[in-house]
């Protein structure tokens, strides 16, 4: 059936767009004197990956002022964002002579999460929680001011050790 005019009379309209822009470079250099049968080491190529990724988006209705029905489409948030992210990773060969391969075994992130526009703190539950910049759905993004490091050593191939550190900036 077709609503009637008294049916639609409370019904709201949200109109979201937005627009980003990824800018990234790497820099690299090997050491072909690296070598330890300790670590399985057989040459170092050290890479460092600057990346700067930015986010805009606006709508014409607030989430705070709409009943959330469907969490995966009302309590989206308008955002703008900057992730400034240094990203740098270790590669060495392992495999023996005729099964040479390039592993990452070390490597070491830190990036920054910055957001102008955060939602009220009620929208931002739990407060105390880190923030989190997703680039491929940015409007699904933790909206709050966080420092973020993430390490990996990959002693083996079937052994890792893992580390990370949030710190959210706003609380």
């Amino acid at each position: 059936t077709i609503p009637t005019a008294v049916e639609m009379a409370g019904a709201q309209n949200r109109v979201m767009g937005g627009a980003g822009v990824r800018v990234a470079t790497t820099f690299w250099k090997v050491d072909d004197s690296a070598e330890s049968d300790l670590f399985d080491i057989h040459r170092l190529r050290h890479l460092i990956e600057p990346e700067i990724d930015l986010f805009t988006s606006a709508q014409n209705i607030d989430q705070n002022q709409l009943f959330i029905y469907d969490p995966s489409v009302d309590a989206i948030n308008d955002v703008q964002a900057a992730q400034v992210a240094l990203r740098q990773r270790w590669q060495t060969k392992r495999g023996g002579p005729g099964r040479w391969r390039s592993v990452d075994v070390f490597t070491f992130d830190i990036y920054a999460d910055l957001f102008a526009n955060q939602p009220a703190m009620e929208f931002r539950q739990p407060a105390d929680f880190r923030g989190q910049f997703f680039s491929s759905m940015p409007e699904f993004s933790l909206p709050r001011n966080s420092l973020n490091l993430d390490a990996i050593w990959r002693i083996s191939d079937t052994t890792a050790v893992l580390s990370d550190l949030s710190q959210n900036l706003d609380y």
